[in-house]
């Protein structure tokens, strides 16, 4: 049975959700750790709402230009370095 990846990946998310859900009934305070149940409901109560995406595609871009300026950074290091 353990022998299928895909049996072994989803006991994995299972393993690790339960534990998610074991911290966040432990602490018992929903502002330190949100349960899985809490998060899924925020993110379906979110996904519909505009201001929801340009919230994500306005971090998305800064991460991508951070991603451009560190390579464009080390594309000239290497022509510098002669590599």
């Amino acid at each position: 049975m353990w022998a299928n990846p895909k049996v072994k990946k989803i006991a994995g998310v299972l393993f690790w959700v339960a534990l998610w859900q074991f911290a966040a009934v432990k602490t018992g305070r929903e502002v330190l750790l949100a349960s899985p149940y809490a998060t899924l409901r925020a993110l379906a109560d979110l996904w519909g709402q505009p201001v929801f995406w340009h919230t994500i595609m306005f971090s998305f871009s800064h991460i991508m230009l951070g991603f451009v300026l560190a390579t464009n950074e080390l594309c000239n290091d290497e022509a510098v370095l002669g590599a």
